[in-house]
């Protein structure tokens, strides 16, 4: 599964092979663009970033991920479990702050996002380096243009969306 948005790419099949054969592609096409790549088998990192990736995440990194989340925060270790183990419905989805929604200038903390069954992955933002912000902290403030990324099922994420809508309500 692919997905761009604003000149990022995240590389998400299944296949290492087909992974770093779209992340050269994309390199070959933009020097510009952030590609963020899935990596299958920890051993074949580095050629992720010789073909040209930004990040390249595994699934070793997820589970570590998960073992400081479950050190740290038992509730979000309990919500990101049941979603790994059960598989069903389990999304990664973007969530773009536009300038009136609710959730500008407010910190991720607010958004209380493991009572919403919900995990950031990351949030990206256009003027700033790095451009991609890995597992950011509770205090992190949100700003217009940013793009959340989450993984939950897809009705906890629509939730969530209505929720950021409503600013532009007002």
């Amino acid at each position: 599964m692919l997905v761009s948005v604003h000149h990022k790419l995240f590389v998400q099949p299944n296949s290492d092979e087909l992974n770093v054969f779209i992340t050269l592609t994309a390199r070959s096409l933009s020097k510009q663009i952030i590609i963020i790549a899935r990596v299958i088998k920890n051993t074949h990192k580095k050629k992720y970033f010789l073909a040209g990736a930004n990040y390249a995440f595994s699934a070793d990194e997820t589970i570590g991920l998960m073992g400081a989340l479950y050190i740290t925060q038992p509730i979000s270790y309990v919500a990101l479990d049941e979603m790994v183990t059960e598989n069903t419905g389990v999304v990664f989805d973007m969530l773009p702050i536009h300038e009136h929604a609710y959730f500008v200038d407010k910190p991720l903390e607010t958004l209380e996002l493991q009572d919403k069954h919900l995990i950031l992955f990351g949030i990206l933002r256009k003027e700033s380096e790095p451009v991609f912000q890995f597992n950011p902290s509770p205090s992190f403030v949100l700003q217009n243009h940013d793009i959340l990324i989450v993984m939950g099922r897809k009705h906890h994420i629509n939730a969530l969306r209505k929720l950021n809508d409503k600013g532009s309500m007002r």
